[in-house]
């Protein structure tokens, strides 16, 4: 054997340790299977964009203004910015959104955490009444795996008790970065005052905020050493409950007599003005984002949302609704079952194409070379912390049908070696490997060279699609490695029996290929059609090749007319309904229309869930999931 060891040894080696193979098949397959089990599972890949865009409010104002108040200052420090050459804004009444676009090579980290700086020093050029301004990423990790609907016959007080059970609940759940809560409004404390009483004292409302606010104070007093020991010491005069605020004294009225809140007007809770609203089935609610953390497994922590989700409501009334609107989990699951079906379904074709035309011995080294070149695989992109999601199965699905090619190539060699050959099978398998090994190895290099200029991609694209060419050449070199060293050692145990000189010893002389004998035994019924096509061309070579290089520069002609786009569509679920109203449209006459709305759609049996948004724009459920500018005029 030492011949053909020197032919291909890595074969060799294999076939003189049946046993050792054996063990390391079994070990992969156990170790493919716990690997495949316990990796993380996601939609879409973590890309983060390079681009961001800021969100300002000013109640209360029309556009111009928002442009000039609002917008300006907010360009004038964006503009300052390294690496954002492009920036434009769109404008509504209230509210404006200003895009900036990064260049690439530019640290994205470092320019978003300037950008925050710029709208910190921005804030002062602002005018009153004008909310701070809100810096939003494009960045496909915090894309909510979970959204809910909550709603029913309740306050909104009520309803922001539960609303706090659910998210306490949630935030203790492992993987868990966020919970949000949009929907209920803002709580505020009002102090109502008649200008006739504050007239009778001579008072202003000024004077009378700024005594809350010399009284609304906590002034640390130092530390207090006794010993060894020591104390912090603060004077605390916070405003902790209304009746504080109502005993505020003011000023002093004849006789010395102090003047408190309560003799001015009445204090009570009320709400701030509501910006948006927010209605789950045609209700009044909230509804719940849950965001998941970058390396959290979808499917894993989805379980536990669900249980965290069930005892919660247990504990509620029945008749406080809540549906689920969105899961990732389903989606993620369609993704990773239709890898599953393909692989089932792609080695249920190979192996009885292979059975049909090699036999049913060659077509069960194959069938195992499958599982095994993937399981294999599956391995080393769990070492490599490799995400399962849309891009990366899709990888698994496209080289699915090139794993097979090298264990063909290696089976198709051994039999047509038995069949030449009356040497022992030991080393006719060897015989046959090193015949075929430089080929498949070339091809393989071939193969993954393809895949090579998609690692230099750079940009949002490359981010999103990197794993791609790394599931790809791994998957592809466990294939080559399955082929070289696994079925030459299955072949040995499968094809036992049909060597003539079992007990021949290997003499180590190859045996060239016989030309005649490839054309004198029987054809099958495809090898029939072929040879006679394969001849034509032969003897035509020219006509031949002006046919090929016209279907190549055809080829290349057709790829304008394809198209280009940077994400795909994907089919889901879900659509969403814009409603754009004019300007002049307030909160209350937009949440009518909203209203009109989602009774035409709930008559629709096949809708399950409606979730509307009054002022705001529906969240970001999908990567590519294309939203309006939200305003109090949309919804």
């Amino acid at each position: 054997m030492s011949s053909s060891r020197t032919n291909f040894s890595i074969t060799a080696l294999g076939i003189e340790y049946p046993r050792v193979i054996g063990i390391l098949m079994l070990g992969i397959l156990i170790g493919g299977i716990v690997a495949y089990s316990q990796s993380p599972r996601r939609e879409d890949p973590v890309v983060r964009g390079n681009a961001f865009f800021v969100e300002v409010y000013y109640p209360g104002a029309d556009s111009g203004k928002v442009e000039d108040f609002a917008v300006k200052p907010l360009e004038k420090r964006l503009n300052e910015l390294d690496g954002v050459p492009h920036i434009w804004a769109f404008v509504r009444r209230e509210v404006a959104y200003i895009f900036c676009e990064m260049e690439e090579g530019f640290d994205w980290v470092e320019i978003i955490a300037e950008a925050r700086k710029k709208l910190e020093e921005a804030e002062p050029d602002l005018p009153d009444g004008c909310l701070q301004p809100i810096l939003h990423e494009f960045y496909t990790g915090d894309i909510p795996i979970a959204v809910y609907g909550v709603g029913g016959p309740y306050g909104y007080e009520q309803l922001r008790d539960y609303a706090r059970l659910f998210e306490d609940a949630l935030k203790m759940v492992s993987g868990v970065a966020k919970v949000e809560i949009e929907g209920l409004p803002e709580r505020q404390v009002e102090v109502n005052m008649e200008s006739e009483v504050l007239s009778r004292y001579e008072l202003s409302l000024l004077q009378v905020l700024q005594m809350l606010a010399q009284r609304n104070v906590n002034i640390p007093g130092g530390r207090l050493r006794l010993g060894r020991t020591g104390f912090l010491v603060s004077t605390s005069n916070e405003l902790t409950a209304l009746d504080d605020i109502r005993d505020t004294v003011v000023t002093l009225v004849e006789n010395r007599v102090p003047l408190t809140i309560r003799d001015l007007g009445d204090v009570q809770y009320g709400y701030k003005e509501r910006r948006y609203s927010v209605r789950t089935n045609g209700t009044p609610g909230f509804c719940m984002y849950v965001r998941p953390r970058k390396d959290a497994d979808i499917f894993a922590m989805t379980k536990k949302v669900d249980k965290v989700m069930a005892e919660v409501k247990s504990r509620l009334p029945e008749d406080l609704r809540i549906d689920t609107i969105t899961l990732q989990r389903d989606t993620t699951e369609r993704i990773v079952n239709t890898f599953e079906e393909s692989l089932f379904q792609g080695s249920l074709l190979v192996a009885l194409i292979i059975v049909i035309h090699l036999g049913l011995r060659a077509g069960l080294i194959v069938l195992t070379a499958i599982p095994l070149s993937l399981l294999t695989a599956l391995i080393i992109i769990a070492l490599c912390d490799i995400t399962y999601h849309k891009v990366s199965v899709f990888s698994l699905v496209l080289v699915l049908g090139m794993l097979v090619d090298n264990a063909i190539v290696m089976v198709e060699a051994m039999l047509r070696r038995i069949e030449m050959t009356n040497e022992s099978l030991i080393d006719t398998v060897l015989l046959a490997c090193s015949q075929v090994a430089t080929p498949l190895i070339s091809s393989c290099c071939t193969t993954v060279a393809a895949f090579v200029p998609l690692f230099m991609m750079g940009g949002m694209v490359g981010d999103y699609i990197k794993d791609l060419p790394w599931v790809a050449c791994i998957t592809l070199l466990c294939s080559l490695t399955t082929a070289l060293v696994f079925t030459p050692v299955m072949g040995t145990w499968v094809f036992r029996g049909m060597s003539r000189n079992q007990g021949h010893q290997p003499s180590g002389k190859g045996v060239e290929f016989d030309h005649e004998t490839f054309e004198g035994g029987e054809d099958t019924y495809f090898a029939a059609l072929y040879k006679p096509f394969m001849r034509a061309c032969l003897y035509l070579k020219w006509p031949s090749m002006f046919v090929c290089g016209a279907i190549f520069v055809g080829c290349l002609v057709i790829i304008p007319m394809l198209g280009l786009e940077l994400f795909p569509n994907t089919d889901r679920d879900h659509f969403v309904v814009e409603i754009n109203t004019p300007d002049t449209f307030g909160l209350k006459a937009t949440e009518e229309i909203v209203v009109a709305v989602e009774k035409l759609i709930l008559k629709n049996e096949h809708v399950t869930n409606v979730l509307s948004y009054s002022g705001m724009s529906v969240p970001r459920f999908h990567y590519n999931a294309s939203t309006c500018f939200p305003g109090r005029s949309s919804a």
